[in-house]
């Protein structure tokens, strides 16, 4: 839930590339069509109404590196590398940088986001590990969590007119 809230507290950098996991499996890729295609052992944990994520140990470069795959009704809709140092990290925003923005572009990733024209959106997140995340606003995804959002807004707040009520009640 605090994805979206924290995408909204930054600002938006537009790139003209898509944003994807890999040329091959695109954001709505299915469960079975990932897992076939990548030779990585993952570990599965099902989460609530329709939502699977996928984690793997893997290597990228010299860096270990943890990969989480969420998928909501059976599609790809977030992704996430989270780097176990942060020695690379400057060169890892320099390859996302050439990768969907200018070189030369001076965007600070820890205040920014990166959109693309369908709906996808890169943010880096260095608060606790280093950790690249990627995910779409589509297939349902979003409204999800939005909902979920909404209804545990609403729990806090009946558990706090349940305590004044019932404190009320006593003193």
């Amino acid at each position: 839930m605090l994805l979206f809230e924290e995408l909204k507290l930054r600002k938006v950098v537009t790139t003209e590339n898509e944003i994807f996991f890999t040329s091959k499996f695109k954001f709505g890729s299915t469960i079975r069509s990932v897992k076939s295609g990548l030779k990585d052992d993952f570990h599965t944990v099902k989460t609530l109404c329709g939502t699977v994520i996928l984690y793997s140990k893997t290597i990228i470069g010299s860096d270990k590196v943890i990969l989480e795959l969420h998928f909501y009704k059976k599609k790809l809709v977030l992704f996430r590398y989270t780097f176990s140092n942060m020695n690379n990290k400057r060169k890892i925003e320099n390859i996302l940088r050439e990768k969907y923005l200018n070189i030369d572009s001076k965007v600070c990733f820890s205040e920014c986001a990166i959109n693309d024209s369908h709906g996808n959106s890169i943010f880096v997140d260095d608060k606790v590990n280093f950790s690249v995340l990627y995910f779409s606003l589509n297939f349902e995804f979003h409204d999800y969590v939005m909902d979920l959002k909404k209804i545990n807004e609403e729990k806090i707040l009946a558990e706090k007119l349940n305590w004044k009520t019932e404190i009320m009640k006593r003193l």
